[in-house]
């Protein structure tokens, strides 16, 4: 099995019911990023990560950056060898594990 294409979509999402931290900031928004998966045998798959700004100073173009930089270094790699496959990412996501 190889993966041949990985598409990396970063969306912002309206909380329904807004909340606030303990030092007082207002979160009213999220940011997620879906990653959708293809093999050269025709099979699909779909990952998500969220980015919630009340629990990272990180932010969310960093981790898309991030995620597209894993998606080339994905190509071509066996998603069933799992743990070849995410120490290969591992190597380029270091430091945002919310890209891994």
């Amino acid at each position: 099995m190889q993966i041949t294409h990985v598409e990396v979509v970063p969306v912002e999402l309206s909380l329904r019911v807004p909340y606030r931290t303990l030092d007082g900031r207002s979160v009213e928004q999220t940011g997620a990023i879906l990653v959708r998966i293809e093999t050269k045998q025709g099979l699909v798959a779909w990952g998500a990560s969220a980015v919630d700004p009340a629990f990272t100073d990180t932010p969310l173009s960093d981790v898309v950056r991030t995620c597209r930089a894993c998606a080339v270094r994905a190509r071509d790699l066996n998603p069933l060898n799992i743990e070849y496959a995410l120490a290969e990412l591992d190597k380029v996501a270091a430091g945002m594990p919310a890209a891994l």
